[in-house]
C-alpha cells in the first residue's frame, strides 16, 4: 500500500504562559522567548521533512500565528483559549476537511527534532493493514507522555494528551480495532519542561534557534 502524504500539526500555547516549571530559572518574558525559539526549531524540521506537504499551527496567540505563517505554515486560530485537546480536535477537523489523509501531531517544545527524525517516523506507514488505519506514537523520555502522534486517517482516534497519555492513546486505538505502533526516537522524546531538561538539551545540542536564545539569556 502506497504511503500517504502526512500533514504535521503543531499546537502552541501563548508563549508567556508556557513553561511554568521553568519559572524559578526564567522570567515570563524569557520563557516566552524560549518557547518561540523552540517552535522555530520544530517548524524548521517539519517544513524540511520529505513526505510532509503541509505544516499547520493551531494557537490562540495571533503573534504566534503570524510568525508561523512567516515560516510557510497554515494557521488555525482558536477563537477562545480552548485547551490542548479541544484545540487539537478542532484543528484535526479542519485539516481533515482540507483533504489530509494522515496527520502527525508534534509538540512545539521538542527543539532537537530534525527532518530525518520525522522521516524515520513516517516509515511506520510503509506497512499498514488492508484498510489503511494506523496509529503510531512516540513516547516522551519518561515513557508515559506522547511526544508525537501519527494517525491515519487524522481522526481515527481522538487526541488525549496530558499525564499518562501514551497509554490512553494505545487504549483508544485498541477500542477502535486500530493497530498501534510504538516508536522510540530520542530527539523527539526530549521535550523541555524543567531546568533538568534544559541541561539535557545543552549536553546534546548547541545549535539552532533554541541554543541561540539560551546563549542570549546567559545560560550557555
Amino acid at each position: 500500500m502506497k504511503r500517504p502524504p502526512v500533514h504535521v500539526l503543531i499546537p502552541v500555547k501563548t508563549p508567556q504562559r508556557a513553561k511554568g516549571r521553568l519559572a524559578e530559572l526564567l522570567s515570563p518574558a524569557a520563557r516566552g522567548e524560549l518557547a518561540r525559539a523552540m517552535l522555530r526549531d520544530v517548524l524548521r524540521a517539519a517544513k524540511a521533512a520529505r513526505g510532509v506537504p503541509e505544516v499547520w499551527v493551531v494557537s490562540h496567540d495571533r503573534s504566534v500565528l503570524a510568525e508561523a505563517a512567516g515560516w510557510g505554515a497554515r494557521c488555525l486560530e482558536e477563537k477562545t483559549d480552548m485547551g490542548l485537546n479541544p484545540a487539537l480536535r478542532f484543528a484535526t477537523r479542519m485539516v481533515r476537511e482540507a483533504g489530509a489523509p494522515a496527520l502527525l501531531i508534534l509538540p512545539s517544545d521538542i527543539p532537537l527534532v530534525r527532518p530525518g527524525d520525522i522521516e524515520r517516523l513516517l516509515t511506520s506507514l510503509n506497512r499498514r493493514p488492508a484498510d489503511g488505519r494506523l496509529v503510531v506514537g512516540v513516547p516522551s523520555k519518561e515513557g508515559t507522555g506522547t511526544n508525537a502522534l501519527l494517525r491515519v486517517p487524522p481522526d481515527v482516534i481522538p487526541p488525549s494528551f496530558g499525564k499518562q497519555s501514551f497509554e490512553r492513546h494505545e487504549r483508544q486505538a485498541a477500542r477502535r480495532n486500530t493497530p498501534f505502533r510504538k516508536r522510540r526516537i530520542a530527539r523527539i522524546a526530549l521535550d523541555v519542561d524543567t531546568p533538568r531538561d534544559l541541561l539535557s538539551l545543552l549536553s546534546l545540542e548547541r545549535r539552532g534557534h533554541t541554543a541561540r536564545v539560551l546563549g542570549q539569556l546567559g545560560l550557555i
